[in-house]
């Protein structure tokens, strides 16, 4: 397959950055700003990424677009719906004057076990050099790769800032309405001096927009929102995630700093967890190995295989505070 994708890493970011769509929005002092940034993200964990890359090209020049997003508080959503061009050129200022625009992870667990999250898509871009098939090919494993990556999310609120003509097309073909296309003129001085090809709009939907569009990007993202049935505990997401790197029990206890015996004991939890909500999925109906190993091999292959389609239960749950 000659297109793939991953999460971006802190070696990407300088290539990233020189494929930013709106990267004539960001003068010199802001690009080292907006890098700061991202590396805060990447190592906070706070995003959510694709890089997409082309395999047939050299190592070293594969990557061909990416795209970023972030769960943001109810208060920049709400700016951000008043109307305001290069929404993150404003995320930025706001980040950089201290007053946080997104959510933590306990922050995102709390929203989501609640009302709901608000998600903006941050930044993307591709090559400029690439054939226009390949880029065209480039979006639509990114569009995939968003409704997976996102699955299991409640949003009340997606945000998106398009550039140029074709693509707001793109994105309304795929369901989203638009929110603002910046044509009135308060914008007019913000806005003087940008083409027609890299003219803003604002697009988004939530989820009652999407009981009339079967079909499109935007109805299936909203149909994975599905909350999760196995209700598993951070420690035990964090070793399954590992699991679905293929990491062996020998790996994750390295990696998570435990005890052979801990991961054991883990494994043993989740599988209880997963038997009382569904007690088919590991195979009891199925031939079984008649060794413990085998059965455990078992019992991982089909769980680890349900996650890949499933990544709600992975995702980060708000847990009960202690009194």
């Amino acid at each position: 397959m000659a297109f793939t994708h991953r999460p971006i890493g802190l070696q990407d970011l300088e290539t990233c950055l020189s494929y930013l769509r709106e990267g004539f929005a960001f003068d010199g002092p802001r690009r080292r700003k907006l890098l700061s940034l991202w590396e805060e993200l990447s190592r906070s964990g706070n995003w959510i990424t694709v890089a997409v890359e082309d395999r047939r090209r050299r190592p070293g020049e594969r990557l061909i677009g990416f795209g970023m997003s972030v769960f943001v508080t109810d208060a920049f959503a709400q700016r951000a719906l008043k109307g305001q061009p290069f929404l993150s050129r404003a995320f930025l200022d706001q980040w950089e004057k201290g007053d946080r625009p997104y959510l933590s992870k306990d922050e995102v667990a709390q929203a989501n076990a609640g009302p709901g999250l608000n998600l903006m898509v941050l930044h993307y871009g591709w090559n400029s050099n690439v054939p226009p098939e390949d880029v065209q090919r480039a979006q639509l494993l990114q569009t995939e790769r968003f409704i997976h990556q996102h699955a299991g999310y409640k949003a009340k609120e997606y945000l998106q800032e398009v550039f140029g003509p074709e693509l707001l097309a793109f994105v309304l073909g795929a369901g989203s309405t638009l929110r603002h296309d910046y044509q009135g003129a308060r914008w007019k001085r913000s806005l003087a001096g940008v083409p027609k090809k890299d003219r803003p709009a604002l697009v988004g939907f939530r989820p009652e927009e999407m009981k009339d569009q079967p079909g499109t990007a935007a109805a299936m993202f909203q149909a994975k929102a599905v909350p999760p049935r196995f209700f598993l505990a951070p420690s035990e997401q964090e070793m399954l995630v590992g699991a679905l790197e293929g990491k062996t029990d020998e790996e994750l206890a390295r990696s998570l700093d435990l005890s052979p015996w801990t991961v054991k004991k883990r494994w043993q939890s989740v599988y209880l967890k997963v038997k009382k909500a569904d007690p088919d999925l590991l195979g009891s109906k199925g031939p079984t190995d008649r060794t413990e190993e085998g059965r455990n091999r078992q019992r991982r292959r089909y769980l680890v295989d349900y996650l890949r389609h499933h990544p709600e239960e992975l995702r980060p749950r708000a847990t009960k505070k202690k009194p």
